[in-house]
């Protein structure tokens, strides 16, 4: 069994790559990354069972599972709270998606950081560091969105700079009597 695919590319596959990964944890019982390539298939065709493979996971300590468990309590379970739990314990794991993960749900406002590593980018920063592909996106919309507040703000006290200098001169022009 070789590398897992994106999680969008595995749905029209995912009847298969379940029966590949049924076969290779059959094979390799102890090889917890065929269980968790397992669970990703059977979030397609079988939401119950895939969260039950990634709550073991999770019992084990396998990083990426707390992210994909995360998304089940999320999607099936309708409970943002939990999967926020799960997102930070992927983060303290080391997982890159879970970093991703908890950065949109900051953003989407479900939480709010609890510390300085928790900033969204921070977190994009960090996974970007381990390869992740879309925090790297993440990381450079970001930095120009903070590079164009910054920006406008710099305008805003120009602009009030100036103000400040009309008045004065206007100011100073009123003859005095």
């Amino acid at each position: 069994m070789g590398e897992g695919v994106a999680f969008d590319a595995l749905k029209p596959q995912a009847r298969e790559a379940a029966a590949n990964c049924e076969l290779a944890v059959g094979q390799n019982p102890p090889e917890l990354r065929f269980r968790y390539q397992l669970g990703r298939a059977l979030e397609w065709i079988d939401r119950k069972k895939a969260l039950q493979i990634h709550q073991e996971l999770v019992v084990r300590g396998y990083p990426a599972a707390f992210d994909n468990l995360g998304w089940l309590y999320f999607t099936e379970r309708r409970d943002p709270a939990h999967a926020v739990i799960l997102f930070r314990r992927g983060v303290r794991a080391g997982d890159s998606d879970s970093m991703v993960s908890l950065a949109e749900m900051i953003d989407r406002g479900y939480t709010v950081p609890a510390n300085p590593s928790e900033e969204k980018l921070e977190l994009y920063r960090r996974a970007a560091e381990l390869g992740n592909t879309v925090a790297r996106r993440a990381y450079r919309v970001q930095i120009a969105k903070e590079q164009a507040t910054q920006q406008e703000r710099i305008l805003q006290l120009e602009q009030q700079r100036r103000m400040m200098q009309i008045m004065g001169t206007v100011i100073q022009n009123i003859p005095r009597r």
